[in-house]
């Protein structure tokens, strides 16, 4: 609380935003460290690359929250860190099953900014089929054997959705 009360009486404060987010951690109010680090780049107090390594303390203290990991990879995101963005989904996506849409949304993102992400592509191909969505994961495959990224794996899903098709 007065940590809080301080940060109304200076608001710009980069240092008391900064104890803010270690208050937060500690406290065990993860989305609220997040919220303050994302105002703290807003108003360029702290740079991205000091923001990454926050998040990337946070997961290693919080590895099942969303909020954290879903920031780290929008941020990576506008790094252009494709890879590093989906390993934050991926981990996110195997301990949470029920935030496919949120996930299906950023990988589309990354997508939009690099539409031959293999990574990217393939964990949409995955998400798909594992909901039994065949149309929209052989999508997401044609895309990745255009590009000549087929992998057995791949190619067994494909001839099973193939078999639910006739």
């Amino acid at each position: 609380k007065r940590s809080e009360a301080l940060l109304l009486k200076y608001p710009n404060s980069k240092q008391i935003l900064k104890m803010l987010v270690d208050l937060y951690f500690k406290s065990f109010l993860p989305e609220k460290a997040v919220n303050t680090i994302r105002e703290l780049r807003r108003i360029k107090k702290i740079s991205t690359e000091e923001a990454i390594n926050y998040l990337k303390e946070a997961l290693d203290l919080y590895p099942r929250t969303i909020d954290i990991a879903f920031y780290l990879a929008q941020i990576y995101i506008e790094q252009a860190s494709y890879s590093d963005s989906i390993q934050c989904l991926e981990e996110i996506c195997f301990q949470n099953e029920n935030i496919d849409n949120d996930i299906v949304k950023v990988l589309q993102d990354i997508l939009k900014k690099e539409p031959v992400q293999f990574a990217a592509l393939l964990m949409l191909n995955n998400i798909f089929y594992q909901r039994k969505e065949f149309n929209r994961s052989l999508e997401y495959a044609e895309i990745i054997i255009e590009n000549n990224h087929i992998n057995d794996e791949l190619e067994l899903r494909i001839r099973t959705v193939l078999q639910f098709d006739n």
